[in-house]
């Protein structure tokens, strides 16, 4: 429960079974509640977590992003801030994180696909919510992040190399 990182997932999830289950344009209070607490958690040590220059980054700036914009729509009054550090956040880390060829700061295959995974999600969240798109130079860097992920990865089974660090992290 106190790492960043893992309150930033929970956050992430919740907001997708939300969607899921049709209860992200109308969710409970409690809801609300829990994903509020969650932001109170991250926002306050999100510098470090951008420290890091890792994945960590990237998924607490995506549920300040995500939860951001989530709970702005219900008038939470810190909910707009928690957006715009999210999204610049992660404007950052897509630009310092994943060089122009395509790999990710972390040597890892298994990293690499948290990585995108995170961003999966935040722009399938952004599309949902009709919200402003991000920099051309963000989208560049991300499809250079999945070209190049794809290029390790069998076809027809998905699997790829045990590439450095491999927590099982998902």
């Amino acid at each position: 429960w106190k790492c960043g990182q893992e309150a930033s997932i929970r956050v992430i999830h919740l907001a997708i079974v939300a969607v899921i289950l049709g209860q992200d344009k109308r969710p409970l209070p409690n809801l609300l509640e829990l994903i509020k607490t969650h932001l109170l958690r991250i926002a306050p040590t999100i510098r470090y977590a951008i420290a890091q220059d890792n994945n960590h980054g990237t998924s607490e700036a995506a549920a300040l992003f995500v939860g951001g914009t989530w709970l702005a729509n219900f008038g939470v009054p810190e909910a707009k801030k928690w957006a715009n550090i999210g999204r610049i956040w992660l404007e950052d880390r897509a630009l310092r994180l994943i060089g122009r060829q395509g790999s990710f700061s972390q040597s890892s295959l298994n990293y690499h696909r948290l990585m995108l995974d995170t961003f999966c999600v935040v722009e399938f969240w952004r599309q949902r919510n009709s919200l402003p798109t991000f920099s051309t130079p963000v989208y560049q860097r991300l499809q250079a992040a999945a070209n190049w992920f794809m290029s390790l990865i069998e076809p027809s089974t998905g699997d790829g190399p045990n590439l450095g660090a491999n927590d099982g992290a998902r």
